[in-house]
């Protein structure tokens, strides 16, 4: 293995283990992932953004699992819902998948935004999978149960 490369895993690994108490993590070079709050989530999770206005009445009724019509305040009500706080344990290993990545995939830094957000939900609102809307990543809590491989899997 690289010199460069061994010096990063030992620096990634120190930087896991002091992980449980970031909110905000540095990720290699002017890169940034944020655990963000309840509060945070909620606010993501109800953003009007392309994504939940190109949603149709069908698509919103399924969402929410309700029959007939939906509103778009009575849906995105629904989606509140959904925002859960982190857990020291899942911060440590979202950020030991990130950095594998980084290492994996030397590249996808110059692809990264500068501010990644992960945000916890139920799963409840996108039938418990993982998903992204622009700089938000949204890990429904179930996936967040799996072995470290799993999720070192959902991050190519």
């Amino acid at each position: 293995m690289p010199l460069e490369k061994t010096r990063l895993k030992a620096q990634f690994t120190v930087q896991a283990a002091a992980a449980s108490s970031y909110v905000r993590f540095p990720l290699g070079q002017e890169k940034t992932i944020i655990f963000t709050s309840v509060r945070k989530a909620e606010s993501l999770l109800t953003l009007r953004d392309d994504y939940i206005t190109r949603l149709t009445r069908f698509d919103r009724a399924s969402k929410a699992q309700k029959k007939g019509d939906i509103s778009e305040a009575e849906f995105l009500e629904t989606y509140r819902k959904n925002g859960l706080k982190w857990h020291p344990l899942e911060k440590s290993q979202l950020i030991s998948a990130f950095q594998k990545m980084m290492l994996r995939v030397p590249y996808v830094q110059s692809l990264l935004p500068d501010e990644i957000n992960l945000v916890k939900t139920t799963g409840r609102e996108e039938s418990r999978g993982a998903y992204t809307r622009a700089n938000n990543i949204f890990f429904p809590q179930g996936s967040l149960c799996n072995p470290q491989a799993v999720l070192d899997w959902l991050l190519p």
